[in-house]
């Protein structure tokens, strides 16, 4: 625990711009992962097993709208920050959606 909040303070002090990048190498490692995980799925599960199961919870659907929901509040606050920074710009849609 000591050691994750030693990297997470060296990132916050080397700045924006590593935090963005490392954001970016996240994402992609975040892709790769699904895009791997989803091809496995597909090569070794049977599908219409899976497809036969018809059993349906609501508390569980309900957690999932939730935590959905809960994610859209969280990243409400980054992409209105964005747009203070581009409130100047003409073109602060087209920079909005580049920086996305």
């Amino acid at each position: 625990m000591l050691l994750f909040s030693a990297i997470i303070i060296v990132i916050a002090v080397l700045g924006y711009r590593v935090i963005h990048k490392l954001g970016k190498v996240a994402s992609i490692v975040g892709v790769l992962a699904f895009a791997y995980l989803f091809i496995t799925l597909l090569l070794s599960a049977d599908l219409t097993a899976i497809a036969q199961n018809s059993h349906f919870s609501l508390p569980m659907f309900l957690l999932a709208v939730s935590l959905s929901s809960s994610w859209q509040i969280a990243f409400c606050p980054y992409v209105s920050g964005l747009l203070a920074l581009f409130a100047e710009q003409r073109v602060w849609r087209e920079n909005l959606f580049l920086r996305l």
